[in-house]
Order: structure tokens, then sequence, then C-alpha cells
């Protein structure tokens, strides 16, 4: 097991190259690798050439890459850190402050970022982070969702949509009185006679 562990590394080292590039008043230090793995077209691949890192989104054109990568100034003052394989950040990635407090920290896995890059004040204490709203609004677009005619909900749509015109007057027109109901006619009126006296009924 040792020696397989030696052989691995010893693999390693001669497939890495480590570089120091000086860019004005900063310094980074990383190393790279001799592989060329086939990149995906949705992850961001960092590469070095012509001196200088570069990153490109679903390619590269140089050495990747691979191990440990450090950002400090002049003075060696540390201000960030993280890890990339074979050209996709991996791991916590840290950023400093020239004071040496701590900027913010994020997350990666496999050139994909885990969660929200958390922020740091002056006293590197974490800053709060705003909530979302919880009730979004609508999209304008949005479609409204088919009502047929066989379901309940059709019926109580269209028997609303009547009371409301039936309520609702013309523009410009007085209000309408409901007008009274018609009393229903019963049979053929009877012929009432006067009443008959003793003496009518004895003559």
């Amino acid at each position: 097991m040792h020696a397989q562990s030696l052989r691995k590394l010893e693999r390693g080292s001669i497939n890495r190259t480590r570089i120091t590039l000086v860019n004005g008043d900063t310094i980074q230090r990383f190393t790279t690798t001799l592989r060329h793995p086939q990149p995906r077209p949705d992850r961001f691949y960092y590469w070095q050439g012509q001196d200088r890192i570069q990153r490109n989104a679903g390619g590269y054109n140089g050495h990747l890459l691979d191990g440990s990568y450090q950002l400090t100034d002049r003075d060696d003052h540390l201000l960030g850190n993280g890890a990339l394989r074979q050209g996709l950040k991996t791991g916590t990635w840290r950023t400093w402050r020239p004071d040496g407090s701590l900027a913010s920290t994020s997350h990666w896995r496999q050139g994909r970022q885990r969660g929200r890059t958390i922020a740091y004040d002056a006293n590197s204490r974490p800053l709060p982070i705003a909530a979302p709203p919880k009730h979004s609004p609508a999209a304008p677009n949005a479609a409204a969702p088919v009502v047929r005619w066989w379901q309940p909900a059709y019926w109580k749509i269209k028997l609303k949509r009547r009371r409301a015109t039936r309520a609702i007057p013309a523009p410009g027109s007085a209000p309408v009185t409901p007008a009274p109901m018609p009393k229903k006619k019963s049979g053929s009126k009877k012929e009432v006679l006067p009443p008959v006296t003793p003496k009518q009924a004895g003559s």
C-alpha cells in the first residue's frame, strides 16, 4: 500500500508543473496538469496561457489548473486560496482583505457552486442574507387553466357572469326597477245575484 501511494504521488508530480505568476501587485501560485479531459459545455475551465490565467466555458486552450491555488500580494499577505481539479473549481474558496479580515467564502464541486457566497464584514462576521419574497407575483403571460363545460366550475362561472350582467345597468341610463309580477288569472268570474227578499219571493 505504501509503495502504491508513492507511485501515485510520483505520477502526479510528473504530470503537474508548479507555476508562479506576478501580475502587478499580486502573485499567483498554482499547479497545472498535462491531462486533457473532455470539456463539458456547462462548466467553466481555468487554464494557463500567455503568462496569465484564463477562463472559458466548455473549452480550454492550454494547461489546465490542477491542485492548490493561492493569491497573495508582494508583502506575502494572503488574499485568496482554493483548489482546482482538471480546471474545475472544487472545495472551499476564500478571499481576504489586505488587513487580513475574511471577505467571502464559497463552496464548489466539479465546477459548480454549492449554495450561496457568504460575505463578511470588517470584523469577519457573516453579513445577513436577504430572504426571498414569500409570494412571488405570477407571470404576466401565464396561461389560465382551461375549464371544460362538464365541470362544475364552468357552470359556476357562467351563472356568476349572467348575474353580473343583469345587475349592472347600461352606462347613461336610469336604474331599471324590476316590473311587478302579473297576478295569475283565476277561472271565469261567476255572476253574483242580488239577495232575494221575502216579498220578491212571494210575488
